[in-house]
């Protein structure tokens, strides 16, 4: 039987790009929408002409969180006509480090595999079972990614140092629930600010931090 976090999960793509440059979505399961695929596609960073990319970046679009993981193909594997691919894996719930960890999984059977087979197969065991074998440090398992400890990695001490008094203007607008631009040139800290530090802030501005980590 599925676990309730397994079932919070909505599908896998996969995304490469080849030796001509052109970088496409070549596989998905069960399906994503056009809207959400022409995100992904943008924010995978293969479309774009740097030789650096992010290993892994994550964000929301439409209420669905959407996590991708990016790999080069170096080593000689079945995927010679590929440079580098990103598996994306979309979901309800917001967890960097268990869809991280996850998708990492996922790199490895492609790049081993060289089929988006053995990864379906994987995601739906994970669907089903709560359950992924891995050759590294053990099975992936999805009991041990609570979700609660997702939202409380960030510090709100971080936020009120950051902005000093302005943070009481952050804290307002999150509880009015106004949109908030956060500019920083490094997407990990923008990730790590936006999508940590204001959810953990947010929660304990409104008195909901001790019940989250006492239930």
């Amino acid at each position: 039987m599925a676990t309730t976090e397994a079932q919070w999960m909505l599908s896998v793509g996969l995304i490469e790009k080849d030796v001509n440059g052109d970088t496409l979505w070549v596989w998905c399961y069960p399906s994503v929408g056009s809207d959400l695929r022409q995100v992904l596609l943008r924010k995978c960073c293969l479309t774009q002409d740097s030789r650096h990319f992010r290993t892994f970046v994550f964000g929301q679009f439409s209420r669905t969180w959407y996590y991708i993981s990016t790999a080069e193909v170096q080593e000689p594997t079945a995927l010679f006509k590929v440079t580098h691919f990103s598996v994306v894996v979309t979901s309800k719930d917001f967890n960097p480090e268990k869809y991280a960890a996850l998708s990492r999984i996922l790199c490895r059977m492609y790049i081993k595999h060289g089929s988006p087979v053995k990864m379906m197969e994987a995601y739906i065991t994970v669907l089903t079972k709560g359950v992924c074998p891995s050759d590294e440090n053990g099975p992936f398992l999805i009991k041990d990614y609570d979700v609660r400890k997702a939202y409380l990695t960030g510090s709100v001490k971080d936020v009120v140092s950051q902005f000093g008094m302005e943070a009481i203007i952050l804290y307002t607008a999150l509880m009015l629930k106004k949109r908030i631009v956060v500019h920083h040139p490094r997407i990990e800290a923008l990730l790590e600010f936006t999508s940590r530090k204001v959810w953990r802030f947010r929660l304990d501005s409104a008195g909901l931090l001790t019940a989250a980590t006492a239930a």
